[in-house]
């Protein structure tokens, strides 16, 4: 496999960028993201870990997923910053 020139010229300048550690965001009293899940797998702790990043609450629907999804979705939930008590 070939390396992307950019991504390569990049690596070269060996330029660092300082970016500031983002502060856990305000949870919302008029908003929230909807996630809608069936047999999501990974790309559904992904899509959640994501969003919890810019923005809370977070609600997911699972629907009658069966291929395991819908328990590490409650598994993230109870380790979550933003988990109801």
């Amino acid at each position: 496999m070939k390396n992307h020139p950019l991504k390569l010229a990049k690596a070269k300048e060996q330029v660092k960028i300082e970016t500031p550690m983002p502060a856990a965001p305000t949870p919302s009293n008029t908003h929230l993201v909807l996630i809608p899940s069936y047999n999501a797998g990974p790309k559904a702790l992904e899509t959640v870990s994501e969003a919890l990043e810019f923005w809370a609450p977070v609600w997911v629907v699972v629907d009658g997923s069966d291929d395991g999804s819908g328990e590490a979705l409650e598994a993230l939930a109870k380790t979550s910053r933003f988990s109801p008590s």
